[in-house]
């Protein structure tokens, strides 16, 4: 197994983490390892989904250093509006052709782009 140096897989440049494509796969490849290191949960306005709220975050992980916080609700991923599971299987399944990604969460009452660069 690959120990990965986490200081070289996220770093930022300009308000833009840049993120390694290898931290990325090392996800995609064991999705259980996500787990570990993030809880979220369904957010349902008017019985309707509407984001997933980050209930847990690994102090230390790799969620953490990409800018998430326990509180946060993820809203929308590049733009697309996180209301049904059918998007996020669609970016799961596109993860390994993406380069840039935007990710909204609204923290404390207030809408925030967290903006990704994959190399």
């Amino acid at each position: 197994m690959r120990k990965t140096n986490n200081n070289q897989e996220i770093k930022e440049e300009n308000g833009v983490k840049i993120v390694n494509r290898n931290l990325l796969t090392s996800y995609t490849s064991n999705p259980k390892k996500i787990w570990k290191d993030i809880g979220i949960s369904e957010n349902k306005l008017n019985g309707k989904l509407h984001g997933f709220k980050i209930n847990y975050i690994k102090k230390g992980s790799d969620f953490e250093k990409l800018g998430l916080k326990r509180g946060d609700l993820l809203t929308a991923i590049n733009a697309e509006e996180l209301d049904n599971l059918g998007a996020v299987m669609s970016l799961y399944g596109d993860i390994n052709n993406i380069e840039n990604l935007t990710l909204t969460v609204e923290r404390n009452g207030k809408s925030k782009d967290i903006e990704y660069e994959i190399q």
